[in-house]
C-alpha cells in the first residue's frame, strides 16, 4: 500500500473482504445519490480525493462529464499521470480564496468532514461551490457502538483520536448532518449502510 492510500482510508484496501466490501458499498451509494446517468456534461468534484479510487470509478461508468479532484495531501501529484483527464489540485479547501463559487454540478465529500473540528465556516465556504442546482453528497461513520467495536477489532481502541485514518474524528454522521443544515444545506436524501439496526455510515445527498 503507498503512502497516500495509507494516510486516507486504508479499509478501501483492507484485505478483510468485509471491511473492504463495506467501506466500498457506500462508494456505490454515493454513485446512486450523485445522479451522474445523464448525458449531459457536468462539473464534478471529489473534495478529499485521497487516492483517486472514486473518480477511477466515475471516469469508467460516467466518461461524459468534466472531474477534478482535490486534496491536500502530497501524493496527489502522483495521480496526475494515473489518470490524465482529471484535473488534480493540491489546496487546503478550508480557504474560502482558493474556492471558485459556482462551478461545480456535484461535489463528493466523503470520509472528510468529521475531521473538522470547527466545521461550521468550512462548509459555509464549500457551500459556495455548488450551481444552484448542484448536489453535494457526503458519507460519515455514525459512530455507534457497533462501529466503535469494528474499530477497536481493527485498531486496538475505541477512540475517536486514533480513528480508522489516525486523524481525530470530532462528529458523527448526525452531527456532520446538523452542521450541514446549519450551514445552509438542505437534505435531499440519506441512505444507511449497513441497514438499521446495524447503520454504520450515513452517505447523503444535499441541495442549496
Amino acid at each position: 500500500m503507498d503512502d497516500l492510500a495509507r494516510d486516507t482510508v486504508p479499509e478501501y484496501y483492507s484485505k478483510n473482504p468485509i471491511i473492504s466490501g463495506l467501506f466500498k458499498r457506500r462508494l456505490s451509494l454515493a454513485f446512486e445519490l450523485g445522479q451522474l446517468e445523464g448525458k449531459e456534461p457536468l462539473d464534478v468534484l471529489d473534495l478529499g480525493c485521497g487516492t483517486g479510487l472514486l473518480l477511477g470509478m466515475f471516469l469508467k461508468d460516467y466518461p461524459q462529464h468534466r472531474y477534478s479532484g482535490w486534496d491536500v495531501h502530497p501524493g496527489i501529484d502522483d495521480l496526475r499521470p494515473k489518470m490524465p483527464a482529471v484535473d488534480f489540485k493540491r489546496l487546503d479547501f478550508r480557504d474560502p480564496a482558493q474556492l471558485p463559487a459556482k462551478t461545480f454540478d456535484r461535489v463528493f465529500c466523503l470520509d472528510v468532514l468529521e475531521h473538522f473540528e470547527n466545521l461550521e465556516p468550512v462548509l459555509v465556504s464549500l457551500r459556495r461551490l455548488l450551481k444552484p442546482d448542484g448536489l453535494f453528497v457526503i458519507s460519515e461513520p455514525t459512530e455507534s457502538w457497533l462501529y466503535q467495536l469494528g474499530r477497536l477489532a481493527s485498531k486496538g481502541t475505541t477512540s475517536t483520536v486514533d480513528g480508522p485514518t489516525g486523524t481525530p474524528h470530532y462528529y458523527n454522521a448526525a452531527g456532520v448532518h446538523a452542521v450541514m443544515l446549519k450551514a445552509g444545506f438542505k437534505c435531499r436524501e440519506l441512505r444507511k449502510t449497513p441497514p438499521w439496526p446495524i447503520d454504520l455510515f450515513h452517505v447523503t445527498a444535499y441541495g442549496l
